[in-house]
């Protein structure tokens, strides 16, 4: 008895020991758990110290900024090191700590993740004068730019060219704002009674007429003489000018094959989060190659800005998405589709939100659409200081030409931009023509080398606009400088 009571007690106390044994080692693993945690998250803060400091940068800036760093610390070390994804325009930092196990086995890791976004700004204050004027560089016609039947014109015009007013076309002061200005580089014909370059009640605010004017069958004055009912150009006191505006008015240099590069989405950089049928903005085989020559609209189809259901397209620098049940299309960056577009909403009066630009290299179409920054009935509310271009734009180029076929011919020969049956609210800048149809109507910059046709109806004004979104036509600013948001999405 007295030997299995000795037995008994020597394996309780054995147990005792190896159990305290394994609370200890146990006690020993967390706590270099513990210690590896601790480092591993220590290697994150040195990452982002070193993110931070690299920045503001331009974008993407050094792509092999943080490689693999290893530092080491009491109780073991941790390497560190973080990745940029241009498509996401999104560093990953990745941390792994190495702590000695105390129990003699291998050593104790902990590897962290985490992301960090980069943003750009989205306006730039140097906006091409083009910009705040409907804009045409077409010459030698004997009209390169015709305002006819009932166009009350109380925005800034710019024409290189010749201008004729025909039917009851009218260049006005607007009742508010900052007032009118017109530029002709060539002659100003008035062809009937209606015709007018402001009135002698409202003279407009500044006139530059380059190559004469002629009102009916009155006299060929050259240089024009205004403040006369034979001239019926109407212009404040000390306003009227035979020479050009100086400095010169250009139309603004377009970098397209530039902005095909950067555009997120766009060629390089396609969705990286999306939803419904996005646009294809390349032809996939030929992204690859990168070539300029691939630029050349060949993207089968047209692609429908505003379709019957919603689509969502982010590519980390940018987005573009539709929500159908609301009429809401939401843009940020610049956007590159080398193909051709449409905007119809089948009637419905739709907004946008945000700042950003859209090219395509074929033509655009607005058809039997309204889209608006503010909207209001119908159509645009485009009473004076409802909508604020310099916080909420949208700005449509297109280099296409409806003359070259396929999808591209869904507009006139000779257009690159048509409106037809719309409004619209926005910038708008054509290659070629810019054509407003009849009983459309477009609040907002109309910018082409070639010629503008205004419509046939309706009085356009738009506000001053004294910022643009960053890749918007002409913009020679350097890329802004990129910001880092706080960290997201730890694990490990």
């Amino acid at each position: 008895m007295t030997v299995g009571i000795s037995v008994v007690l020597t394996l309780l106390g054995t147990s005792i020991v190896m159990y305290t044994v394994q609370n200890q080692h146990s006690a020993d693993h967390s706590k270099a758990g513990q210690t590896a945690y601790a480092l591993a998250e220590a290697g994150l803060n040195n990452a982002y110290s070193v993110l931070a400091a690299n920045y503001p940068a331009t974008f993407p800036g050094d792509a092999n900024l943080l490689p693999p760093t290893t530092v080491a610390a009491e109780g073991g070390s941790v390497t560190y090191s973080a990745t940029l994804s241009t498509l996401s325009a999104t560093w990953t930092v990745t941390s792994t700590s190495t702590v000695r196990n105390p129990t003699g086995a291998g050593p104790v890791h902990r590897t962290l993740t985490a992301s960090v976004p980069v943003n750009l700004s989205g306006t730039t204050s140097t906006v091409p004068p083009a910009w705040n004027w409907i804009y045409s560089g077409a010459t030698g016609s004997t009209c390169d730019v015709t305002l006819q039947q009932s166009v009350q014109l109380a925005s800034p015009l710019f024409i290189a060219g010749n201008l004729c007013l025909q039917n009851t076309a009218a260049i006005v002061q607007p009742s508010a704002g900052t007032g009118n200005r017109l530029v002709v580089g060539g002659k100003l014909t008035l062809s009937q009674n209606a015709n007018t370059v402001g009135t002698t009640g409202t003279r407009l605010s500044e006139a530059h007429i380059v190559g004469g004017c002629q009102y009916k069958n009155n006299p060929n004055y050259n240089p024009c003489q205004p403040n006369l009912t034979t001239s019926n150009v109407w212009v404040q006191s000390g306003a009227f000018y035979t020479t050009a505006p100086s400095p010169p008015i250009s139309a603004p240099t377009v970098d397209w094959w530039g902005n095909y590069q950067r555009a997120a989405p766009g060629p390089f950089r396609p969705c990286y989060v999306s939803n419904g049928s996005t646009p294809t903005f390349e032809v996939a085989s030929e992204t690859a190659s990168a070539q300029q020559s691939n630029m050349n609209a060949d993207v089968p189809g047209v692609f429908n800005l505003t379709p019957a259901s919603s689509y969502s397209c982010e590519s980390g620098l940018g987005k573009l998405s539709w929500n159908a049940s609301a009429h809401v299309l939401t843009i940020s960056g610049t956007i590159f589709i080398d193909g051709s577009i449409l905007i119809d909403t089948g009637s419905a009066v739709s907004t946008y939100s945000g700042q950003g630009v859209i090219y395509a290299y074929g033509t655009v179409l607005i058809k039997n659409a309204a889209l608006c920054a503010v909207a209001q009935g119908s159509g645009c509310n485009q009473a004076a200081g409802a909508w604020d271009p310099n916080q909420n734009v949208l700005i449509i180029a297109a280099h296409g030409n409806g003359s070259i076929g396929g999808a591209q011919s869904q507009v006139t020969s000779g257009d690159s931009i048509q409106v037809v049956s719309s409004s619209f609210q926005g910038g708008l800048y054509g290659t070629n023509a810019i054509d407003i149809g009849t009983t459309s109507q477009v609040q907002g910059p109309l910018v082409s080398p070639s010629t503008i046709m205004p419509g046939q109806s309706g009085s356009f004004s738009f506000p001053a606009i004294a910022f643009l979104p960053i890749g918007a036509p002409g913009n020679t600013d350097p890329l802004p400088p990129a910001t880092l948001s706080p960290p997201v999405n730890q694990s490990g």
